[in-house]
């Protein structure tokens, strides 16, 4: 039975069509912080662990050779990473290495991948001071008072690390000469009073003149602690009239 020339020229477009299996969709891919963030390193430091992000699809399957771009957008000026763009591994790890800034507060890093949509993620990173380097008198130096009674004006010291950023709650000690008193807000007021630093690394004591007969000079160092031993001191002066 002849075959009807519509139904060859049917045959023949089927047969001459797409052939295959149809391509399988792009599987959805993420980017995600492994390790390193929220740390909280002194100024200036290496941070110990590093910024490790990784790239998998929706099911978990690792995606190598993704570019990985670093930026350090705050502060703005920031020079803490190490590398810009780094490329994920066979099982799908990038991860880069940081210095804290030098200036206490929050650094921010920004992580982008490529080829990927939205995948942004945020490294934050809290930055506090190094170790106490430096005590300098703030305020209060070279008053005069009257025998007995309190200076006017309280003794400031500032603590700051080796960047100038302040030290907070670091001890420290007020010795004064010469029967004066000195106290704080944690000691009564006697020949040696001792206070913490505040935020801004400030420390205060409120000094009291010796009684005298004739018109003197006195002095009080005042010095910073580490455990309890002093590591560094400045010297306040002050004129006692009788």
């Amino acid at each position: 039975m002849a075959l009807a020339p519509f139904f060859l020229l049917s045959l023949m477009a089927i047969s001459c069509g797409d052939k295959g299996v149809p391509p399988l969709p792009v599987p959805a891919t993420r980017l995600e912080i492994i390790s390193g963030n929220g740390q909280i390193p002194r100024a200036g430091a290496f941070l110990p662990d590093s910024l490790m992000v990784r790239v998998t699809t929706d099911m978990g399957e690792p995606i190598p050779d993704i570019q990985i771009v670093y930026e350090q957008i705050t502060p703005i000026d920031g020079q803490g990473l190490r590398w810009g763009v780094q490329t994920t591994n066979g099982d799908g790890y990038a991860r880069n290495k940081y210095y804290a800034d030098t200036v206490v507060g929050i650094d921010t890093i920004m992580v982008t991948a490529s080829d990927i949509e939205d995948s942004v993620v945020h490294f934050v990173v809290t930055v506090v001071p190094d170790s106490a380097n430096t005590i300098i008198i703030e305020s209060g130096d070279g008053q005069e008072g009257n025998s007995g009674d309190m200076l006017s004006e309280p003794c400031v010291v500032k603590v700051t690390d080796k960047y100038n950023n302040p030290v907070p709650d670091l001890r420290t000690k007020f010795v004064v000469f010469g029967e004066c008193l000195v106290f704080t807000d944690s000691t009564a007021a006697t020949d040696t009073a001792y206070t913490r630093t505040a935020e801004d690394g400030m420390a205060q004591a409120q000094w009291i003149m010796a009684s005298v007969g004739s018109p003197s000079w006195t002095w009080m160092w005042v010095y910073m602690m580490v455990g309890d031993q002093p590591v560094d001191s400045v010297r306040f002066s002050a004129h006692i009239n009788p």
